[in-house]
């Protein structure tokens, strides 16, 4: 059903590579990102705030669960390390993953 974002690592480029979690993930039917998390975009923040929370910022798509053609709308997760953990960022999104 829903689609979520994934962590993945491995000793090379080429893999093979090992699941190590799913740091965004749909969550409540009610949510604007409750039915699918797609279109993942990872960066490194230029300007990070000055305790370093935000130092990775992972951007994404979402969509709710009911009716969701049309109101897809874009997110933002931020964590001082790739290993986590995400916290995704805005109103009644303030959870860590």
């Amino acid at each position: 059903d829903a689609s979520a974002a994934g962590h993945a690592v491995g000793n090379s480029p080429a893999g093979p590579f090992t699941l190590s979690e799913i740091p965004l993930r749909p969550h409540g039917n009610s949510s604007w990102d409750g039915g699918s998390i797609h279109g993942v975009y990872l960066i490194r923040n230029p300007a990070p705030w000055r305790n370093l929370t935000d130092r990775w910022l992972l951007f994404y798509t979402g969509m709710p669960k009911a009716n969701p053609l049309g109101h897809r709308k874009i997110g933002v997760a931020y964590s001082a390390s790739l290993d986590g953990p995400w916290t995704k960022w805005g109103p009644s999104a303030e959870r860590k993953f």
